[in-house]
């Protein structure tokens, strides 16, 4: 074959020599690396706010005041975590410890107050109150008679929410909701009290993430960005950029509550910075921490507690659930803030807080085998009180919590398997030892209506479901409905898909199922206003074909509809 010479081919445009390329793409006549190139690059981003300390950062109080203005709504759509301390489990074991507490001796025969601090949705403490009734009927016991429950949040809204849902009206007169700051707790009319329960409230309060360098101490510090697409801010807010950095810097919460709706759009810069004038207290008991490492410091956490056992009977106690490291060799890597949906927490550096509060004559007790969970449960204590001792350890214990959870857990590897027979008599073990777990009765609905086919047991199951938790699943409430419609109880089901909306009404499997029931009910019109809703909160795609569908079925129906109109309309 020939060779051809590619260079007296002909050409259109003549190159330029190599070096005038690289001279004409010079940056300003200086020569820089790969490295410096990159540093000196910057994200299109508009500044909102300077460093500021952890928790006085943008991030933070934005958090706190979603809460105060929500109420335990964020709970709702499961961005916030709350099943596990919600579930009846922790109620039954946190109301043996109260009992055991009332059979200590010297223990007294008069009023017995407890106080909840961050009740969150309430549950909590429905299930405690029932659980603690139902021991002292057993035991025939006057304690619940002479119970007093403070059951507080931080949000004025909360508590109304409680009220609104009438989540206690089945114990009026031994239960009483207040509005309690956590980071300064006080109850006027509770007088001395026998226990305070702290349920992933703890890890909200204020914190810092501390280490000791040469210079002295440092601290994280958080600088807050925004965007620069102003298309994309215009779907959030009308806010002009300057307008948002002024409400940043207002001191008023009503200023900066205007940017909550901003939340999703913020990024964050950390540095750690000198801990400048606005030190959190206590930083001379720090000195033995070591150098270089960072850790969690959850002074507002030390300050509730301090609070609490001003509060607290002599024999009394503090229960605590929450999650952190519990090793020091864990606390370095796992000093971090975590964003669930609004909210934003610091998980408890376990080992700091047992020292700080041994300190102050308080003893921090743990369970066996506690170590490999993800909620950790404290007992604080001041005194003996063996009973209540013994109790935390058969209660609180992985023997004990592991015996709870393994049929749970072994009926779900059944189902996922398709062995319904063993599934059947794990669910059966597990309800016998969680007999308020409405999560796990709801499963047990769905498992006995798909895969049994036993609709009837289905139907029982999610009603007993929805029985203990009627206020904040929506989940349950279409369980519900999908048992009655199985059941041919169309009517009834479209009741409950509706109580599912009004619950959480952005839920996309609720608005799916509700575009369903309304074709149903010969009503394409709010069919397709169910779809629109869905496919506008269907953030994950994963419902959009299924919407789609119902959407083409409500079209046509429409159009059969408007067709014999127009017919009529000639006929006439």
């Amino acid at each position: 074959m020939e060779e051809v010479d590619c260079t007296a081919m002909p050409t259109n445009r003549v190159p330029l020599p190599l070096p005038a390329v690289l001279e004409r793409v010079h940056l300003a006549g200086e020569s820089v690396g790969p490295a410096e190139a990159l540093r000196r690059a910057c994200v299109w981003r508009q500044l909102v706010e300077e460093y500021q300390p952890m928790a006085k950062s943008l991030e933070w109080q934005l958090a706190g005041l979603h809460w105060a203005r929500e109420g335990a709504l964020p709970f709702i759509d499961s961005n916030v975590p709350y099943i596990v301390t919600n579930n009846g489990g922790v109620s039954a074991d946190a109301a043996a410890l109260l009992f055991a507490s009332c059979l200590e001796p010297g223990a007294g025969c008069g009023r017995i107050a407890v106080l909840e601090l961050g009740a969150g949705t309430g549950l909590f403490a429905r299930y405690f109150l029932d659980e603690f009734r139902l021991l002292c009927e057993r035991e025939s016991r006057d304690f619940y008679e002479r119970l007093a429950y403070y059951v507080t949040d931080g949000s004025p809204a909360t508590i109304e929410q409680w009220r609104e849902r009438e989540i206690f009206q089945d114990h009026t007169g031994h239960v009483f909701p207040r509005v309690c700051d956590a980071n300064a707790p006080a109850v006027s009319d509770a007088g001395p009290l026998r226990a305070a329960i702290c349920n992933y409230v703890l890890d909200v309060l204020p914190s810092a993430i501390l280490r000791k360098a040469e210079q002295g101490w440092e601290q994280l510090w958080v600088r807050t960005w925004i965007t620069d697409d102003a298309s994309l801010l215009k779907q959030y807010t009308p806010l002009s950029f300057e307008e948002i950095r002024a409400l940043a810097r207002s001191t008023q919460a009503e200023d900066r509550a205007r940017l909550l709706p901003l939340l999703p759009l913020l990024e964050f810069e950390k540095d750690f910075l000198p801990i400048g004038p606005d030190a959190p207290a206590g930083l001379e008991t720090l000195e033995g921490e070591p150098a270089g490492a960072p850790f969690a410091y959850n002074y507002g956490a030390l300050g509730c507690l301090d609070a609490v056992f001003e509060l607290l009977e002599p024999d009394g106690f503090a229960l605590v659930n929450d999650y952190g490291p519990v090793r020091r060799e864990d606390v370095a890597e796992r000093s971090v803030a975590q964003r669930f949906g609004p909210s934003t927490a610091m998980g408890l550096n376990f080992p700091l807080l047992e020292e700080q509060m041994g300190r102050r004559g308080v003893e921090v007790l743990k369970a066996e085998g506690d170590d490999g969970h993800l909620l950790h449960a404290r007992l604080l204590v001041r005194s003996g009180v063996p009973g209540v001792r013994r109790e935390f350890e058969a209660r609180f214990a992985a023997a004990a919590r592991e015996q709870a959870d393994a049929p749970i857990e072994r009926a779900r590897q059944e189902v996922e398997s398709g062995h319904a027979r063993e599934a059947l008599e794990s669910f059966r073990a597990a309800i016998a030892r969680n007999p308020r777990d409405w999560q796990l009765i709801g499963e047990a609905a769905v498992f006995a209506t798909t895969q049994l086919r036993d609709r009837a047991a289905g139907l029982e199951l999610a009603r007993a479901a929805v029985e203990l938790n009627p206020w904040y699943s929506s989940w349950l409430w279409n369980v519900l409905g999908d048992c009655l419609l199985s059941m041919e109880r169309p009517a009834e089901a479209h009741e409950s898909y509706l109580q599912a909306q009004r619950i959480h009404p952005q839920d996309v499997t609720t608005n799916l199922n509700l575009a369903h029931s309304w074709l149903l009910r010969g009503d394409p019109g709010r069919s397709l206003e169910a779809v629109a809703r869905g496919l506008a909160n269907d953030s994950e795609a994963m419902f959009r074909h299924t919407l789609l569908e119902k959407q083409q079925q409500a079209m046509a129906s429409l159009s059969v509809r408007w067709n014999m109109e127009r017919a009529t309309a000639a006929r006439r």
